[in-house]
């Protein structure tokens, strides 16, 4: 029995902005807060933010798999190599591991990091075929710039998924779940790759204001986990914006020419009670929902992999449509199509996938379904190592410039869905699909266009478009478009594969369109444990800098990736010793007491090291798990180690 191919992911998010503590710290000083100058940098899902003290982060990562030991990125790295180095040619030795002499001059954070701080990957971890055996590790440097400071180690869960059960992990002794059966009473294979290990970004961690607030305790995260995304003030944007005039979909037209119409005249019509709507098999235009227009176009994509070339639906010609819709069907009937559609793998093969494109409009709700079984060709000779499939939509509700997009996660129920709420409508349009997403994007119509028919697309995986002022009621608005990308996972000569979209309208309330968009997001696809995070180990201890734990070096954590991650969560997370000694109990210990020490100016190091061990099984295929890591660090005058306080 083999072992699928697995991925790690830990997503590269905001390496920016501030952490929820810092801000209670800086802003909160006359306030109870024991901590009068503060600073943070911050893993959560891989984020780094810095704040008013100069706390700068750097790092090498190293992974071994089947290539043996090899360098996978790090900061800064002047070649991209993969290699930590200086700007006068000093590099890091994989062979003769040491720490390179970085000062804090050579070191930037916050907004000031380079956009390919990662190096050609959009996470500070992606690799693809981990298993048993594997392991990776990340020596992370923080310096103190300016002030001695205490230093604490933080982080959690933010959710995990069984992401369905294959056959394979089905079999497992050690598997809890139930696996999922199809309509033929066969074991479905996950679309997701096996033991992901993903960032995704999780409510109330950026509010699109760039400040970065960091929710501080698990009341806190819950809460922003219900709110973030879905604004409590965004139900009342209808009154307060009274005085725009609406302008209905011709009036979009009439401004932005009209929508493009791929396909010609082989639409299909559909309509309930609520929503009337004409989907094309390239692209679609027209949506009315209770007689107002509210789509000036969707269209979709495929590419191999996030470096992939893509190709969107209307760039195809009408001659590609091998099986066109019929011109109507009624609602609650589903609607056929087929297309060619020629993409190229990653190997630089152009294989002509046959996708049908079926849709059903609800027979009652407003929600249209829209799925896509694809199939490679049994003799094309090339496998699809991602495929991913991408989703672009421009709603035009109630006039053009008057749109805010947000995206909206919430771990706690793996609900995911991006939508536009309207000024001067109270009309709720989004789309959600089956599976959680690998990037997502706004933009205003000109530049999401032309980014969307570019063969290499741009992902920006903000929470809020266009950016709000907190402290302004008023929303700022933007002729917004909203684009989604999931992974369809791997796809060989012969495989077919399938995959859910849902477009979903509300005009009753907010509430209730969240209610009723996440009965159409992933959930939980099984009743059964999440293994992966039993499964895989993780420590971390004092480093010197070399990538590699020695025997005279520190452990104070270490267990499954659950319970560490279940120490960095409690509390103000683990606090570090800057005496790295002994005597100072890291895990039970008072944070205040003389047994601990502050940290002084200058570099120091911490290792972060995960492992599967090879007597791991098929328990784990497909489970995924999502997690922060974060530092915190306060000054030491004034202070004595004691971390934030909730007053």
């Amino acid at each position: 029995m083999t072992m699928e191919e697995p991925e790690f992911d830990l997503t590269r998010r905001k390496v920016l902005g501030s952490i929820g503590a810092i801000g209670a710290a800086s802003a909160g000083a006359g306030l109870g807060t024991s901590a009068l100058f503060s600073d943070t940098e911050s893993f959560e899902e891989n984020t780094i933010t810095a704040g008013t003290l100069d706390l700068k982060v750097d790092w090498q990562q190293t992974y071994d798999g089947p290539d043996g030991l090899v360098p996978v990125n790090a900061y800064p790295d002047h070649d991209g190599d993969g290699l930590q180095s200086t700007a006068d040619g000093n590099e890091y030795d994989l062979q003769n591991p040491g720490p390179i002499d970085l000062a804090c001059e050579d070191l930037a954070s916050g907004d000031e990091l380079p956009e390919d701080v990662f190096g050609d990957q959009d996470t500070l971890v992606s690799l693809g075929d981990v298993k048993p055996g594997d392991s990776g590790e990340i020596t992370f440097s923080f310096n103190l710039c300016d002030n001695p400071g205490y230093v604490w180690l933080n982080g959690g869960l933010v959710s995990e998924s069984e992401n369905g059960i294959n056959e394979a992990e089905a079999e497992s002794p050690d598997e809890d779940g139930e696996p999922v059966v199809n309509g033929d009473g066969n074991v479905e294979s996950s679309l997701w790759p096996l033991a992901a290990l993903a960032g995704v970004p999780a409510l109330g961690r950026n509010d699109g204001d760039g400040d970065g607030d960091r929710a501080g305790s698990e009341a806190d995260i819950e809460a922003n986990s219900r709110r973030s995304a879905v604004r409590k003030g965004a139900g009342a944007a209808g009154a307060a914006a009274g005085g725009l005039a609406l302008a209905s979909q011709s009036a979009a037209a009439e401004e932005k020419g009209s929508p493009p119409d791929p396909d010609g005249n082989l639409d299909v019509n559909t309509s309930n009670s609520n929503l009337n709507v004409t989907v094309g098999e390239l692209g679609s235009s027209g949506f009315s929902y209770n007689g107002e227009g509210t789509l000036f176009f969707e269209e979709y994509g495929f590419r191999d992999g996030d470096s992939g070339t893509h190709i969107e639906s209307s760039q195809l010609p009408s001659g590609n449509i091998t099986d066109p819709f019929p011109s109507s069907v009624p609602a609650g009937d589903t609607a056929t199509s087929t297309i060619s559609y020629p993409v190229p793998t990653s190997g630089g093969t152009t294989v002509d996938l046959e996708v049908n494109r079926n849709v059903t409009l609800d027979a009652t709700e407003p929600i249209l379904r829209v799925e896509y079984e694809v199939s490679n060709p049994s003799g094309s000779g090339a496998t699809f190592d991602d495929l991913r499939l991408s989703q672009y939509v421009d709603y035009d509700i109630g006039g053009i410039s008057n749109n805010v997009g947000r995206y909206f996660f919430d771990p706690e129920t793996n609900c995911e869905f991006i939508y536009q709420e309207t000024t001067g409508s109270d009309i709720f349009a989004g789309f959600t699909a089956e599976e959680t997403s690998v990037n997502h994007h706004f933009s205003t119509y000109s530049d999401g266009v032309s980014n969307f028919s570019s063969d290499d697309p741009t992902f920006d995986n903000d929470e809020v478009w266009p950016p709000q002022d907190p402290n302004d009621s008023d929303l700022e608005t933007e002729d917004v478009e909203l684009t989604f990308e999931w992974s369809l996972g791997s796809l060989a000569p012969g495989e077919t594969t399938s995959f859910r979209t849902s477009f979903v309208y509300n005009q009753t309330g907010l509430e209730e369109f969240q209610q009723q968009i996440c009965q159409e997001s992933p959930g939980a696809p099984t009743t059964g444990d999440v293994e992966l995070t039993d499964r895989v180990r993780a420590r971390v201890w004092y480093d010197d800098g070399d990538n590699a734990l020695q025997n005279d070096e520190e452990v104070f954590l270490e267990g499954s990736l659950r319970e560490v991650l279940s120490e960095l969560a409690s509390g103000n997370g683990v606090p570090l010793d800057g005496d790295q000694g002994d005597d100072f109990d890291e895990l039970g210990g008072d944070p205040t007491a003389e047994s601990r020490g502050c940290y002084s100016t200058g570099t120091h190091y911490l290792g972060f090291e995960w492992w599967i061990p090879t007597e791991v099984g098929n328990e784990i295929q497909s489970d995924t798990a999502t997690f922060d890591l974060g530092f915190y660090a306060e000054q030491c005058r004034h202070n004595d180690g004691a971390g934030p306080t909730d007053d």
